[in-house]
């Protein structure tokens, strides 16, 4: 069970990030489109597409969702995309409260996911100085 609940929120979470961020290069999904959300976008959020910031940080989603998803360094992967999760929630707490719907499952399921890897991080968190 637990083995099975593990695979699910790992695949999940990383789905999430694989989608999601490709939706910022193109259209995946016919339900997530980011051209119909322009006109609604928060000023800081025009900021990153007019900077490119807002592609760095979708190619970083993709690459870390992918990385989850087929199973392929996920301590890194995990390392990559925590401060993109902390960012996306300063932003729903701080500045735009629309569609902050996913983000507590985010949250959740990267803290499961760090916990379940902690033996990669172990030895950097550690002090051996």
């Amino acid at each position: 069970m637990r083995k099975t609940l593990d695979l699910v929120i790992e695949k999940l979470f990383g789905l999430i990030f694989l989608i999601l961020g490709a939706s910022g290069f193109h259209s995946v999904l016919p339900f997530i489109n980011l051209d119909r959300f322009i006109p609604e976008l928060h000023p800081f959020l025009e900021i990153l597409l007019d900077s490119g910031y807002f592609y760095v940080v979708k190619g970083i989603e993709t690459v870390s969702g992918a990385m989850i998803v087929f199973n392929k360094h996920i301590p890194l992967a995990l390392v990559l995309i925590t401060p993109i999760i902390f960012n996306i929630v300063l932003y729903h707490l701080f500045i735009d409260q629309r569609s902050w719907q996913l983000t507590p499952f985010i949250v959740v399921a990267n803290i499961y996911l760090i916990r379940k890897y902690w033996s990669h991080f172990r030895s950097i968190l550690t002090n051996n100085f």
